[in-house]
């Protein structure tokens, strides 16, 4: 039974770890979040709240470094899905009628006429269930025809294609 032994943390301490970690921990943010401000402000963010804990007395972590690494990347992707979110791949006028449809793939602008996507296109809209790791969650997306073959291709079991008989 591996035990995990909490040690105090002082300010003094953690100054320690900004000073060594800072800069590794940034670095570590930016290939999540792509943005150098944000992942600073982030990281520095993490430390303020570590120091207010060291200040009072209540700050016990096993492995600091581990525990940095951890706040940082669960922060970093936070902030990531929240940053994504902004962005619509399909965007609506406000009587409806489809505008725009991006992929996300490539990130082609998909030809829409009328509000009617004029070329191929692949749709995607998932609610996760109860069984996942995102349960709760509906993930949407669209692929043009050449993004989706190049999903597809990778695939070990290829696609089910049948025929259907189109209604004019």
């Amino acid at each position: 039974m591996c035990k995990t032994i909490l040690m105090s943390i002082s300010s003094t301490i953690l100054e320690k770890y900004f000073n060594k970690l800072y800069r590794p921990l940034c670095l570590y943010a930016l290939n999540i979040t792509e943005s150098y401000e944000e992942s600073e402000d982030i990281v520095q963010q993490i430390f303020v709240e570590l120091l207010e804990k060291a200040v009072a007395g209540s700050l016990e972590v096993g492995d600091m470094k581990g525990y940095l690494y951890t706040v940082v990347r669960n922060r970093a992707v936070k902030y990531a899905k929240k940053k994504r979110r902004g962005i619509n791949m399909r965007k609506y006028q406000e009587s409806g009628k489809l505008e725009t449809v991006i992929c996300n793939g490539c990130g082609k602008k998909l030809v829409v006429e009328r509000g009617i996507l004029r070329e191929g296109g692949f749709s995607v809209n998932y609610p996760w269930d109860y069984f996942s790791e995102k349960d709760g969650e509906v993930h949407h997306f669209d692929l043009c025809e050449d993004c989706y073959d190049e999903m597809t291709a990778e695939f070990r079991i290829p696609v089910d294609v049948e025929d259907e008989i189109e209604l004019l």
